[in-house]
């Protein structure tokens, strides 16, 4: 099947679209002549919710608004679970643990309390969550095992962990977002990890337009094919049917109709 006929099977299941509101009807065409036909929106700053919630409207994308830890001092605990009742987002994201930027004790403790949280608003509510941990996994899987996963589930984007934490957060619930870090330099842990976690459970996402893609400095939905090529040399199987087992897994998880094509 040649790309233009591709089905839209895929899904990309991390898009920041609102940095690419001037062009979204452009965008939106291309991802789905390249086989991408559903993409979710992530709010990680509420003072940028508006952006994303207008991008929604005018991509049909799924919506998802958080309070990333990037933010945690600016937004308290308190003032993040007020904000999600005002929105009550389908999906819950990005929240999670950023040891990078947080290096202290005390400013990890205000980014746990944020992503404590809202993980709680989240299972209160029934809602996914969208989970973003930089070298904090080990931590934020801890929290998930104490605290508990909604049971709506869940997804650790940009999987960069070896096989044993992916596992892990697959027997927690979450399923695992393979993102552009497959395509870097040392793939070799993100590799592991595909070949031990069950196809249905993983995901594609390609963050964009923040993260290049190969040659594409400034990447849209339509780059999720590259990351899926990827994916396929490891799985051994064909791009398009990387595109849909990982775009029904999205769609089951965001609630979303599962895209139906000719091809099985």
């Amino acid at each position: 099947m040649s790309e233009d006929a591709r089905p839209a099977g895929g899904f990309d299941a991390l898009t920041h679209l609102d940095q690419l509101a001037d062009a979204l009807p452009e965008v939106c065409d291309r991802a789905r002549q390249a086989g991408v036909g559903g993409w979710l929106i992530a709010g990680w700053d509420p003072a940028l919710w508006a952006e994303v919630k207008a991008a929604v409207a005018g991509s049909g994308g799924v919506l998802a608004l958080g309070v990333h830890p990037w933010v945690a001092g600016r937004v308290s605990a308190d003032r993040a679970v007020e904000l999600l009742d005002g929105e009550a987002p389908p999906v819950v994201g990005e929240i999670g643990l950023d040891h990078h930027r947080a290096r202290s004790d005390a400013d990890r403790a205000v980014q746990r309390a944020l992503f404590r949280a809202q993980l709680a608003w989240a299972r209160a509510h029934d809602r996914p969550v969208v989970i973003h941990a930089v070298r904090a996994v080990p931590e934020v899987l801890h929290v998930l095992a104490r605290d508990g996963l909604p049971a709506a589930g869940g997804m650790l984007h940009g999987l960069h962990s070896g096989p044993d934490l992916a596992l892990r957060a697959v027997e927690l619930g979450l399923h695992v977002s393979i993102g552009p870090l497959i395509l870097g330099r040392s793939p070799h842990r993100i590799v592991a990890s595909l070949e031990a976690v069950p196809p249905e459970r993983v995901l594609l996402e390609t963050d964009c337009p923040e993260q290049p893609i190969g040659e594409l400095a400034r990447p849209t939905p339509a780059a999720l094919v590259v990351v899926a090529r990827a994916v396929a040399r490891v799985w051994s199987v064909d791009v398009d049917r990387v595109l849909k087992t990982t775009g029904d897994a999205a769609r089951a998880l965001f609630r979303q109709p599962v895209e139906r094509s000719g091809r099985g």
